[in-house]
């Protein structure tokens, strides 16, 4: 009978009888994790199954093969559970099954020594793998020799019986065994790199390496790797296995192609692609608001960490809030709604995303130039320019720019030849110039000047007006510790934060202490790469006996000084958590105010149709003595200082001068090590003498 194969968030796989709603248990998962399962694939025959499932072993890092047979449940754990293996397929044949394998360990560095070397990383990772399924299939990779190569067929002869026989065979159905099966595992001769999916045609394999899609050709001579459509976003297989479906990003929009399954896509693909462009979708907004907001209230129900939701009525909040959405007239409106049926359950990490939301792309966007002005009755006078940091040149606004010159105190009068006499003005002619050239002329000391520069948009301002404040604090710093103190901003916990604690955390390694300011962050997910590199310690020293030259630690890149984390009420999600180790671990004082208090962490699964919705916390976060940590509360300092609204105003920043003064206290009692040390005892001086010791 037709079945259908799903898992649930009870991490239960089953088959779904589809004439009789019958359900089947296929497979528990013991960490109760809905996300233990993972590219469920059909054998040929659709009679098997394969799929990867994480845990129990060294969860939740790992996930093993495991094939399964429908008709009689039996199902064999494939891998060995030491490396963690995905992406199984099929072979055409049904005689083995291919998949990726996390298990190629190529370190980069090699070694703990370098600049910046916060630990080693292995990339490329990914092998193909082969389990035969059928005990007597031979491997499609096994090059020939003397004893199956073509001289071993000539000797053996044929015949037109023999070819007959050699067609029944191929078409003959795979023997599939379970039994030691993780017994009958082989490698392919492919390099590593293959990083997600892995399709097989009868004559070859795709999967992803780098940023390109690659055919592997199934050739026990020559495995040739060919790049098959470079930079596509994804690919599918048809049923027969002879096409293949390429999803490709043209411009703004997707770009859809079916192009045989051979090696290289064609380059020509006009007359291949799936036409789109008639496409009509009739949508009952009301309808489809109505969906949108059932499905948000079932993944709140089904996916909040707390299975009791709070004690919350939630039958009578969806009742609540249904009637609403008949009401609404916008889907902004429906954000709305869903956010105060979140709301209801007070978890203070949910958001509500946007969606299909309505856009102008007719108005103009406003473009800025990195300054503050002041008019006066020529144009407007540039009171000050934002700051940037000098050696990031690509990071600078667009009057800092290499070869433009404009300073403080030039008037802006014309901008691209419009007349500008205020604030409003600029604005009106720089619309819609982000990213483009414009002229402008200034007045300086009553002599005119003219500059070309490119304005930026939005974001470039926000992120210009965020690094002139961490430019005014390392400044302040610098001035108020008389060079002896480090400072370093983190506006996020993302990719680009790290690169921003790499970039000047190293670089300030010979300062005694060291502010982390973590205040208005806005989280992400790596505070445990954060916190592993000032948990390292010293224990050794690189050096000449005679006390010349730089001392070198080990372990390496261990900083000797003291550190101290400011934190606001702004201080937010994986911020939070860092403050948190931080405090925990010991590893230096936080000062400022209560953080946000959002601890209960989350993903983006939980999507409605449009892509929008509220996300759901999952995952509460405990202590080591399993107390709830975080959530509805925060963080609290270890010295309270607020900064007053008017003194900040003033350019006063009273947690960051109290961090300096702490940290300054600390030096005096405990300073660092010189880093140049004074001489050392001679080479081989015994220590003491251990025959006395008891």
């Amino acid at each position: 009978a037709a079945a259908i194969l799903v898992w649930d968030k009870k991490a239960r796989l089953q088959k779904i009888n589809v004439e009789t709603g019958a359900a089947t248990l296929l497979a528990q998962n013991t960490t109760g994790d809905d996300n233990a399962f993972s590219a469920l694939t059909f054998s040929p025959d659709g009679e098997y199954i394969a799929y990867a499932e994480t845990g129990p072993q060294n969860y939740p890092n790992i996930s093993n093969i495991y094939v399964q047979g429908l008709a009689t449940g039996e199902r064999v754990q494939a891998t060995s559970g030491k490396f963690s293996d995905g992406d199984p397929v099929f072979s055409a044949d049904g005689a083995w099954l291919y998949f990726i394998s996390q298990r190629n360990f190529s370190p980069e560095p090699g070694s703990p020594w370098g600049d910046r070397n916060m630990g080693v990383s292995f990339p490329d990772r990914g092998e193909l793998h082969a389990l035969q399924l059928d005990p007597e299939a031979e491997f499609p990779f096994t090059p020939e020799n003397e004893l199956t190569g073509e001289s071993a067929d000539d000797t053996a002869g044929s015949s037109d019986e023999d070819e007959g026989e050699n067609e029944d065979e191929e078409s003959a159905k795979a023997n599939i065994t379970l039994s030691g099966l993780a017994d009958r595992l082989f490698k392919l001769p492919v390099k590593p790199g293959a990083n997600g999916g892995l399709l097989a045609s009868d004559k070859f394999l795709y999967t992803r390496m780098g940023e390109d899609w690659v055919s592997v050709k199934i050739d026990q001579n020559d495995p040739k790797v060919e790049t098959f459509a470079g930079k596509a976003l994804g690919l599918a297989m048809s049923d027969d296995r002879k096409t293949v479906l390429v999803a490709q990003r043209a411009g703004e929009s997707l770009d859809f192609a079916l192009v045989p399954a051979g090696a290289t896509m064609p380059k020509d693909v006009d007359n291949k692609r799936v036409r789109l462009d008639d496409w009509r979708i009739t949508i009952d907004s009301k309808t489809e608001w109505e969906l949108m907001f059932l499905d948000a209230w079932r993944l709140h129900r089904d996916f909040a960490y707390d299975p009791a939701l709070r004690g919350v009525d939630w039958e009578a909040v969806r009742d609540q809030h249904l009637p609403l959405v008949t009401r609404i007239g916008a889907r902004t409106e429906l954000g709305t709604i869903m956010g105060q049926m979140a709301s209801q359950l007070g978890i203070l990490h949910s958001q509500v995303r946007g969606g299909d939301l309505p856009e102008d792309e007719e108005n103009g966007q406003l473009a800025f130039l990195g300054a503050r002005y002041a008019p006066v009755a020529s144009g407007l006078r540039i009171t000050s320019l934002y700051s940037g940091e000098a050696d990031l040149v690509n990071l600078q606004p667009p009057l800092r720019r290499p070869g433009v010159d404009v300073r403080k105190g030039d008037v802006i009068t014309r901008v691209d030849g419009r007349s500008v006499a205020s604030l409003a003005d600029l604005r009106m002619a720089l619309s819609s110039k982000a990213g483009q050239q414009v002229r402008l002329d200034l007045s300086r000391a009553g002599t005119a000047i003219t500059e070309i520069v490119t304005p930026m948009n939005g974001r470039g301002r926000a992120m210009a007006e965020y690094y002139d404040f961490t430019e005014g604090r390392k400044e302040a710093v610098e001035r108020l510790s008389s060079g002896e103190i480090g400072y370093l901003k983190l506006r996020a916990m993302g990719g680009n934060d790290i690169a921003t604690f790499a970039r000047d955390f190293f670089a300030q390694m010979d300062k005694g202490g060291i502010i982390i300011d973590v205040r208005n962050n806005s989280g992400g997910n790596i505070d445990s790469v954060l916190i592993a590199q000032l948990l390292r310690r010293p224990w050794a020293f690189w050096g000449k006996p005679d006390g010349s030259g730089v001392e070198y630690t080990n372990m390496q890149n261990a900083y000797r000084g003291h550190i101290a984390v400011l934190i606001d009420e702004r201080t937010y999600s994986d911020g939070e958590t860092f403050a948190g180790g931080v405090k925990s671990l010991g590893l230096g004082p936080l000062i400022g105010t209560r953080t946000a208090g959002a601890g209960i962490w989350l993903s983006d699964r939980n999507r409605v149709i449009d892509n929008g919705g509220v996300r759901i916390a999952e995952y509460a976060q405990y202590d080591i003595n399993g107390n709830w940590i975080v959530e509805g509360y925060g963080v609290s300092p270890d010295y309270e200082i607020e900064n007053g609204p008017y003194a900040t105003y003033q350019g006063r920043d009273a947690q960051l001068e109290a961090a300096i003064g702490l940290l300054r206290q600390k030096m005096a009692e405990e300073p660092m090590r010189d880093l140049v040390p004074g001489p050392l005892s001679p080479l081989g001086t015994p220590a003491a003498d251990v025959s006395k010791l008891d």
